[in-house]
């Protein structure tokens, strides 16, 4: 097997099963993939024309992420990008302990967020 499949065939996300006491559930909280949060990235940042971060948005950012980072035990994503408006009336605290996670253990720590303000 050449290193290249070998290395795109192994499991890499994490994922850590969280109880929500609010909603009565265990959720499975998986890592971002790359794509998802290149995807999430660009949505929440605005580039100048020289390649400076201009702005960051974050309007909705914890709901997304709960939205793309949240799985049943079948493996199944629980929310659809559809239901951003209904999630967005549910708890804030937590969203933030769900987002928490999912930001952990996708490697979206303060630094992080520091680093790409700097881009």
């Amino acid at each position: 097997m050449k290193l290249s499949e070998q290395i795109l065939s192994a499991r890499d996300l994490q994922e850590e099963q969280v109880h929500i006491p609010e909603w009565d559930v265990d959720l499975i909280i998986r890592e971002l993939t790359g794509a998802q949060r290149d995807r999430l990235e660009s949505e929440s940042v605005r580039i100048d024309g020289k390649g400076n971060v201009t702005a960051v948005r974050s309007d909705n950012l914890r709901a997304k992420i709960v939205i793309l980072s949240t799985y049943d035990g079948d493996g199944n994503r629980v929310f659809e990008d559809s239901d951003l408006d209904s999630l967005l009336t549910k708890s804030a605290s937590v969203l933030d302990r769900i987002a928490d996670v999912a930001m952990r253990l996708s490697g979206m720590t303060q630094k992080a967020a520091e680093e790409l303000g700097e881009g």
